[in-house]
């Protein structure tokens, strides 16, 4: 447990996670997805509206999120209740109840997500371009929308049942407490936290990204009456977060398109009036898998062939001749600046913490990112993207309506 005593009075946020091992290519996380979502529909012990009274009655919150290879939950409560709201969060994880009509509420508001996606062209693109950047069972390759269809309609409650005995455990289990802990017996808590888990036997799965294409492939997912078009062109990274390069290759990245004062925002929106939105980033990274770098831009009809044109002129000019001082230390600036305000809050805190858990790093770097950031040289961020980007080799993908 990584605990940060924080000023605020008798307040407590305890944010945590553990490691699952879906079945990626069989589309078992839609089912851990579904069952995560179920968490809060009452347990064993207590009914839904029970559970939400037990809530109500002490102002607290319990959130939960499926990511992945990994399952994480979020408690805000105040401190003389924290040991009552934790006994909840236990239940909730170790006895979820799986009622019928809930299941089939949620599966039914899932599948309604679902074919809304067929007329919105951010997703489509998006998931697209993954299936041209990810390997089959990469935790962030998107399911084609006939397949979650189907894996939708085929989907029964022991599917979600048969997946809770498998998979929830305390495996690679990491948890953050934040706010005012004096008085709190933190053994008596990470002992109760830990209280009727076993340890799942969830495989360190390799994830990979697919080769660099030899050359730019386009692909194109027809929308009817969609006149601006989204647009999505990037490829596979291959590095974790704990590998050297991956800190100079994020900032470099920021500072191509990373946010208003970026490279692709003064250019292709400012200088050529061709999108109100464009943006590079460097995504899906963690200790356990690699990612993708992919810029995004939308754009009209009329302007789609020398929007995309104008846009990998300026990649391949970035590219080419690198970040430049000033950029990089104005990159550096607004990085550490967003830093500091993301510690304002004991959630900011410990979502940090248990980020920096999660990715292999020692809690102490909650102090030191900043300086690590700060010590970035020009020559690591441009050495960083020679290695690992390459425009020529980019898969461009557009979805909307494309002139006749």
């Amino acid at each position: 447990m990584h605990i940060l005593p924080w000023n605020v009075d008798s307040v407590v946020t305890l944010k945590g996670s553990f490691r699952t091992s879906p079945d990626f290519q069989k589309g078992e996380e839609l089912i851990q997805d579904l069952l995560v979502s179920m968490l809060d529909k009452g347990t064993a012990l207590r009914s839904k509206l029970a559970v939400a009274e037990a809530l109500e009655d002490r102002g607290a919150s319990i959130r939960f999120q499926s990511a992945g290879i990994r399952i994480r939950f979020e408690i805000k409560c105040l401190k003389p209740d924290l040991g009552d709201v934790v006994q909840l969060l236990i239940e909730q994880l170790n006895q979820p109840l799986f009622n019928v009509d809930e299941f089939e509420l949620l599966k039914g508001r899932l599948q309604a997500s679902v074919e809304r996606m067929r007329s919105d062209t951010s997703s489509l693109s998006s998931s697209m371009l993954s299936r041209h950047v990810y390997h089959a069972d990469h935790p962030a390759r998107a399911l084609p929308l006939e397949e979650l269809e189907r894996s939708l309609e085929n989907m029964e409650l022991a599917a979600l049942s048969s997946l809770h005995e498998r998979q929830f455990g305390a495996s690679d289990f990491e948890c953050a407490l934040v706010g005012d802990i004096a008085g709190v017996n933190l053994d008596a808590l990470f002992t109760q936290l830990c209280s009727g888990w076993s340890s799942q036997d969830n495989d360190d799965a390799i994830f990979k990204v697919l080769p660099l294409p030899q050359k730019r492939e386009t692909r194109h997912v027809e929308v009817a009456d969609r006149l601006n078009l989204d647009v999505r062109m990037g490829h596979g990274v291959d590095l974790l977060k704990t590998h050297p390069d991956y800190l100079p290759l994020f900032i470099s990245i920021f500072a191509l398109g990373g946010n208003f004062s970026s490279h692709l925002m003064s250019t292709i929106r400012d200088r050529d009036g061709l999108t109100y939105g464009i943006r590079s980033s460097l995504s899906g990274v963690s200790k356990d898998y690699p990612g993708m770098w992919s810029t995004s831009v939308t754009l009209s009809q009329e302007n789609l062939e020398r929007g995309v044109g104008a846009t990998l002129s300026e990649i391949e000019h970035f590219l080419g001749s690198g970040i430049d001082q000033s950029e990089l230390d104005e990159k550096k600036s607004t990085l550490t600046g967003a830093y500091q305000v993301q510690l304002s809050s004991t959630s900011g805190v410990a979502s940090t913490l248990l980020s920096n858990a999660e990715n292999g790093h020692i809690s102490e770097r909650i102090d030191t990112y900043p300086d690590e950031v700060l010590e970035i040289s020009l020559e690591q961020a441009n050495r960083a993207m020679a290695r690992h980007l390459d425009a020529s080799s980019l898969t461009i993908v557009s979805a909307g309506t494309k002139e006749a």
